[in-house]
């Protein structure tokens, strides 16, 4: 973690090679390139104010040719964390979602019920009463056609 730690333009050890090495020879990177990379970016980067990894990746993306192996680590540090977390929470919801009651559900609703529940903070912002009008209006539109 503290490589990808690294990567974070808060950090302490923003783009620190020692850091950024373990994490260039885990993920099959030239960790040479990589290093001299990071150094200059780190200089040209220091007149951003940047806030995140994301900032950072976007500010460089227009770089990419210049900074291959830097955008490619930055990459993989983003979707790390995304992936293994994003696998773990859909299957603890999954457990949670079909319980007894749900096993006879069809696989269309238990999976329309996973999705709501892992995204959570976004069906929670839903208004119900707007998403049932819609979806009663579009079925009396498809019978009628």
């Amino acid at each position: 973690m503290k490589a990808i730690q690294a990567f974070n333009p808060n950090s302490g050890n923003f783009l620190e090679a020692a850091e950024i090495d373990e994490f260039a020879q885990a993920y099959n990177i030239d960790s040479h390139h990589l290093n001299l990379e990071s150094k200059l970016a780190k200089r040209a980067m220091i007149a951003f104010k940047l806030e995140s990894i994301n900032s950072l990746l976007l500010k460089l993306l227009p770089l990419e040719t210049a900074f291959p192996n830097l955008v490619k680590a930055i990459r993989i540090a983003i979707t790390i964390g995304v992936s293994s977390a994003h696998s773990e929470r859909s299957f603890s919801t999954l457990n949670r979602v079909k319980n007894n009651l749900r096993t006879t559900l069809d696989r269309q609703w238990l999976t329309d019920l996973c999705i709501l529940s892992i995204e959570s903070t976004s069906s929670n912002n839903l208004d119900l009463d707007e998403v049932v009008q819609k979806y009663c209006s579009s079925n009396i539109n498809r019978r009628i056609t």
